[in-house]
C-alpha cells in the first residue's frame, strides 16, 4: 500500500491560545473547554435509571438550543498496564503476585477513556472578518469580554456533568513547568499517543502536531517519533430507525484501540423546525411514499414544538488504529458488523479520510463528513457515557486494594473488600468489610478465596497503615472444609487445625487466663454442653454450674488441666434421683475423663495457640455435621478467634459458608 499524501497539519490545527485555566480560543475566536468524563457504571444499573439518566443528559443538551456553540464527543478505547507492587515480605505470597501480574501484563488491558467539549463561538461570520481588521488591543479588548459568558457556560456545564464524575481539563503546574492537559487531549486526537504538552508564547498550532500523517484510498498512517500506526476511519451512511441509552455500549467491549468522536452543534427553534419541515418537502417533491419516515418527522416536529427535544447538525466517526494493515482490516470489519447488527448502514472513509481524521478535533467545524440533521435525544442516545466502573485505587481503608482483576470487557477493577467510598480517603477508617462468594460447584470459589488468602498478605506492610497506627499486624483465621486450603496456609508459614473425631483437639477453656471475661466465656460454654439435645437448665442449676466453673478458674493453672472433670469435682449437686439422672454433673460427665465426648475440651493442656502465627485454618469436615458437638466447638472457636480483634488487621474465611452458619453461633456471629 502507498501512502503518498501528506495532511498539512500546521495549516489545520485550529488553536491559537489559553485564555484561562480551562478555556483554549482558535484562531477564528472560538472559545472551548473540555471535561474527562468518568460516566456511569452501566452493567448491573436498571434499564429504567439508566433511562432518566440519559433523560438528564437530554435536557442538560436541550438548555442550549439556538446558542451558538457545539459540543464534542469522544471516547476513547486504548491500551494500558497497571499493577499493585506493594510487597508482603513472604516469599510465597510475593511470588504468586508477581506471577499473577506477570500473566496480567502479557494480555494488553483496555480502558474507556471519555470526554465532553463545549465549543462555543461568541462572533458570527461579519463579526469575525471586522475582528481581523481590528490591532492587538482592540483585539485583546474583544476577547476579554468574551470570557465572563464563557466561564459562566463552563461553571453550568460542570454543574451538569458532575453526575458522571467529570473534571475539566486545563493548565496544571510542576516543578519542571506549566502544562495543559486539555492540550495534551487534543494532541492524543492528532498522534494516537498520550504526552505532556508545556505552556510557552509560542503559538498553540506551532506547538501541537510534531506527526506526519500520510493517506491512502481508505487508510491512513501516523508517524510519530513513537512509531507508526496505521488507522481507518468509519462513517455512517443511515442511521438505525430506533436509538435508546446505550446504543453503542457494545463497542465498549472491543479488544482494540479507537477514537469515536461526534458533535453536534446546536440549532435555533426556527431554524431547526424549517429543517425538518425542509426534510418533509423533499420527501414529496421525490415521490418517497414511505409513510413512516413522514410520521417520523412528523413526530419530531411536534416534540420540538413542544419544547421535549432540540435539534442540531450532528456528525459521527470512529478512527481504528492497529500497529498493522491486517489487523486493521480485521478490527475494521468487526466493527462494522457490529454496527450493522445495530441496523445501521457504515462505510470506509474515503475521499473524506483527511477530513474524518482532522474533524476529530473540537473546532475543526468545516471538515465534519456526512453533517446530519439530529434531535437531542438521538444525539445522547449514541454516546450516554455508559462506562465501567473500576473500583477504588486511592483512600481504601486498608491502604490499597486487594488485587486488580481483569474484566470480560478486557478492564481492570481494583477489589476492595471494604465498603468504602470514591473520592474519599478512608485510609484506618473502621468500615464494613463483608464479602460473599457466590458460584456453582466446581467453578473454583475455594481456590479464589485462598488466592485473596495470599494476596492479602501484603496488607501487614507497615506502609498501609496510618503512621499512627499503634498495631500494625494482619491475622487471618480460614475456617476450612474439606481440608481444601491446608497447602496453601502451611506455604504460608501458617497453621492448620484439623478436627478429627475421637481424637484430642487440644482445646482447653479451662486454661485460659482467669480474666473476667473468659470466666463468663467457660460459664456460657458450659451451658451450652448442658442444654444440648432440648436439655434445659433450672436457675439454681444454673448456679451451681457458674459457682463451679468459678471455683476452678480460680485454682492455680497447673490444677486446671482435665478442666471439665475439675468442673465436676466442684459442683455441689443434691444426692438424689434427679440429679443422678438428669443434673447438672452426669451431662457434663459425656465430656469428662471417661466420657465419649472427652477429646473436645477435657485436655491436659491448651494446644490451640493463635498468638504465634498469621495466618490460620481450621477444618470443620468432621464436626459440622455433628450436632452434638458442633455447637460447642463453634462457640469454643468464635471466642478464641475474636479474641484476636486487639487493633491488629483481622480476616475470617469462610468455606462452604452455608453449613458454618447453621449453627446458632456462627450464624449470630455473622
Amino acid at each position: 500500500m502507498k501512502l503518498n499524501q501528506r495532511l498539512p497539519l500546521e495549516k489545520l490545527i485550529p488553536y491559537s491560545s489559553h485564555i484561562d485555566t480551562h478555556i483554549v480560543k482558535t484562531r477564528e475566536n472560538d472559545e472551548m473547554a473540555t471535561w474527562e468524563v468518568i460516566g456511569v457504571p452501566f452493567e448491573c444499573e436498571d434499564d429504567n435509571d439508566l433511562a432518566i439518566i440519559n433523560s438528564q443528559l437530554n435536557t442538560m443538551i436541550r438548555a442550549w438550543e439556538g446558542k451558538t456553540v457545539t459540543f464534542y464527543t469522544h471516547r476513547l478505547r486504548e491500551t494500558f498496564y497497571d499493577h499493585l507492587d506493594t510487597p508482603s515480605g513472604h516469599p510465597f505470597a510475593d511470588e504468586i503476585s508477581k506471577k499473577y501480574y506477570e500473566g496480567i501484563k502479557k494480555s494488553q488491558l483496555y480502558q474507556n477513556r471519555l470526554f465532553f467539549t463545549l465549543c462555543y463561538a461568541p462572533f458570527g461570520k461579519e463579526q469575525k472578518m471586522q475582528h481581523k481588521m481590528r490591532n492587538i488591543h482592540d483585539k485583546q479588548k474583544a476577547i476579554a469580554e468574551t470570557l465572563p459568558e464563557m466561564s459562566e457556560m463552563v461553571s453550568k456545564i460542570s454543574a451538569s456533568l458532575a453526575r458522571f464524575h467529570a473534571q475539566p481539563l486545563g493548565i496544571f503546574e510542576t516543578e519542571k513547568g506549566v502544562y495543559s492537559s486539555q492540550l495534551s487531549f487534543y494532541q492524543y486526537l492528532l498522534s494516537g499517543h498520550w504526552q505532556r504538552v508545556r505552556l510557552s508564547a509560542t503559538p498553540l498550532y506551532e506547538v501541537l502536531g510534531g506527526v506526519d500523517i500520510f493517506l491512502s484510498q481508505d487508510s491512513g498512517q501516523v508517524n510519530t517519533p513513537r512509531g507508526k500506526r496505521f488507522f481507518r476511519s468509519l462513517e455512517i451512511k443511515d442511521f438505525c430507525e430506533n436509538s435508546e441509552s446505550g446504543l453503542l455500549d457494545s463497542l465498549a467491549y472491543l479488544r482494540m484501540t479507537y477514537v469515536m468522536t461526534t458533535s453536534f452543534t446546536a440549532l435555533g427553534k426556527q431554524e431547526a423546525q424549517a429543517a425538518i419541515k425542509d426534510k418533509i418537502r423533499k420527501l414529496r417533491s421525490a415521490g418517497d411514499e414511505a409513510a413512516s419516515q413522514f410520521i417520523d418527522l412528523e413526530v419530531a416536529k411536534d416534540l420540538h414544538g413542544s419544547g421535549v427535544i432540540a435539534f442540531g447538525k450532528y456528525h459521527y466517526s470512529l478512527v481504528i488504529y492497529t500497529d498493522s494493515l491486517d489487523e486493521l482490516s480485521k478490527h475494521t470489519n468487526k466493527v462494522m458488523t457490529i454496527l450493522e447488527d445495530l441496523g445501521m448502514i457504515v462505510s470506509l472513509s474515503m475521499l473524506s479520510l483527511g477530513a474524518a481524521y482532522l474533524a476529530q478535533l473540537p473546532g475543526v467545524y468545516h471538515l465534519r463528513p456526512r453533517l446530519a440533521l439530529m434531535s437531542s435525544q438521538n444525539f445522547v442516545d449514541f454516546e450516554s457515557f455508559h462506562n465501567f466502573f473500576s473500583g477504588k485505587r486511592k483512600g481504601v481503608p486498608w491502604g490499597e486494594p486487594l488485587v486488580q482483576l481483569k474484566t470480560p470487557a478486557g478492564g481492570k477493577y481494583d477489589l476492595n473488600l471494604h465498603n468504602t467510598l470514591m473520592g474519599v480517603n478512608e485510609l484506618g477508617k473502621k468500615t464494613l468489610g463483608h464479602t460473599d462468594v457466590l458460584g456453582q460447584a466446581g467453578s473454583g470459589k475455594t481456590v479464589l478465596l485462598m488466592f485473596m488468602m495470599v494476596m492479602m498478605q501484603k496488607w501487614r506492610n507497615a506502609d498501609l497503615f496510618p503512621v499512627k497506627s499503634p498495631i500494625k499486624r494482619l491475622t487471618t483465621v480460614f475456617f476450612d472444609k474439606d481440608r481444601a486450603t491446608e497447602p496453601g496456609i502451611r506455604a504460608l508459614g501458617g497453621q492448620y487445625f484439623s478436627i478429627k473425631s475421637g481424637e484430642m483437639t487440644g482445646f482447653s477453656p479451662f486454661m485460659l487466663n482467669a480474666t473476667k471475661r473468659n470466666v463468663i466465656f467457660v460459664k456460657q460454654l458450659m451451658k451450652i454442653i448442658c442444654t444440648l439435645n432440648g436439655n434445659t437448665l433450672t436457675p439454681r442449676e444454673e448456679l451451681r454450674l457458674n459457682t463451679g466453673v468459678e471455683r476452678v478458674m480460680a485454682l492455680p493453672l497447673d490444677l486446671r488441666r482435665f478442666g471439665v472433670t475439675a468442673l465436676i469435682k466442684h459442683i455441689s449437686e443434691p444426692d438424689n434421683r434427679e440429679a443422678r439422672e438428669n443434673g447438672v454433673k452426669i451431662r457434663l460427665s459425656r465430656w469428662a475423663q471417661g466420657g465419649d465426648l472427652a477429646w473436645v475440651f477435657d485436655n491436659d493442656n491448651d494446644t490451640f495457640d493463635l498468638s504465634q502465627y498469621d495466618n490460620f485454618g481450621i477444618d470443620g469436615t468432621e464436626f459440622l455435621d455433628n450436632p452434638e458437638v458442633c455447637p460447642a466447638i463453634a462457640f469454643y472457636l468464635l471466642y478464641r478467634v475474636t479474641r484476636l480483634l486487639d487493633g491488629r488487621r483481622l480476616v475470617i474465611f469462610m468455606d462452604e459458608f452455608w453449613q458454618w452458619i447453621g449453627n446458632p453461633a456462627f450464624a449470630d456471629f455473622v
